[in-house]
């Protein structure tokens, strides 16, 4: 999921860094931290999928980012669509750079926008995804979803290379179950996006390889996602919860699971993901003790609240911790 972030499309393209992954629902939002890249470096990525190798360790190469389907959709800007493919002249009545950052005063920002005759196809792609992304945003119920789905559908009838509205219809398509229609959306990033809008691509495709028991390959999607956008916040501690809790012995690496886990805690000491990803590793490692702690850490950082998913399932984590037994995660917390 997408924050979209109008301003991007009139300088340069932008990456941003994410916390968390779509599999942790918290309901949270934080703003985006942008970093600019030369419009280049956004339009000579390779669209080609590589081959998963496999290293003399007999490990495959893995990657994984995390957090939570809110604080990625928060997370995101827009790149530019003007680094790859030229927009119009802002209209003076409709200046898209001007969209406000809360999402309920992007809906009405947005509504004018589209009334106004003025704005060149490529713009209007650029407003429907915007307000597609504040209603599946605020969306709470199939209603909103649908809403934000019919922007979606005529942003990319507008500009199908659309990545950003690829990616916002196929995470509907994800959380409907329709996963052969949202692998489409997300290959359809892949071919014509650009190098961040690849990365998310990467990034739900290993979601639906894992929901699929696809370890192999979600994986690698992992590890693309990480490699078109090196030092992601979070991408370290979710390769660690995959590492420490994979039910395929060939995929768990606790060693490294824990190295990864410290890493990311240094970027990011207030997610309680990245605690829940060193406390498996520590568990996968047998020091129980050790995983107690970080988990309970886990759950006083987690402001979601104890009945959301995230924060029962730090707990039931935690009770098997306390147990003495380390974490196992099947394809079903993969699905959405």
């Amino acid at each position: 999921m997408i924050q979209f972030d109008p301003s991007a499309n009139f300088k340069t393209s932008a990456s941003v860094r994410s916390a968390r992954s779509p599999t942790y629902w918290t309901g949270e939002a934080t703003a985006p931290e942008l970093d600019s890249h030369g419009p280049s470096e956004y339009c000579r990525a390779s669209n080609r999928r590589r081959p998963l190798t496999f290293k003399t360790s007999r490990r495959p190469p893995i990657g994984l980012i995390r957090g939570s389907l809110a604080a990625l959709i928060s997370a995101l800007a827009l790149t530019s669509l003007g680094s790859c493919q030229s927009t119009s002249n802002v209209s003076p009545s409709c200046d898209l750079r001007a969209a406000p950052r809360g999402y309920e005063a992007r809906i009405p920002f947005y509504d004018a926008c589209l009334a106004s005759s003025s704005l060149s196809p490529l713009d209007r792609a650029v407003a429907y995804t915007g307000r597609g992304t504040a209603k599946l945003m605020l969306a709470r119920d199939k209603t909103g979803k649908d809403a934000a789905l019919a922007d979606f559908d005529e942003a990319i009838r507008l500009r199908p290379s659309g990545g950003w509205a690829r990616i916002g219809r196929g995470q509907i398509f994800q959380l409907r179950d329709e996963l052969s229609e949202a692998r489409a959306d997300f290959d359809a990033a892949l071919a014509g996006g650009t190098v961040a809008e690849q990365s998310e691509a990467y990034f739900y495709l290993g979601y639906i390889d894992a929901e699929q028991s696809k370890w192999a390959a979600a994986v690698q999607d992992f590890e693309d996602a990480r490699r078109l956008r090196p030092g992601l916040s979070g991408a370290g501690s979710a390769e660690a919860l995959l590492l420490a809790t994979c039910p395929d012995a060939y995929i768990v690496d606790a060693a490294r699971a824990e190295t990864l886990a410290r890493e990311d805690i240094r970027l990011n000491s207030q997610s309680p993901f990245e605690f829940e990803s060193l406390g498996a590793a520590h568990a996968r490692e047998g020091q129980f003790e050790q995983a107690t702690t970080e988990l309970q850490t886990a759950i006083e950082k987690d402001r979601s609240g104890p009945d959301t998913k995230s924060g029962i399932r730090f707990r039931r984590a935690l009770a098997l911790v306390q147990s003495r037994q380390p974490l196992t995660y099947g394809p079903e917390m993969w699905a959405r």
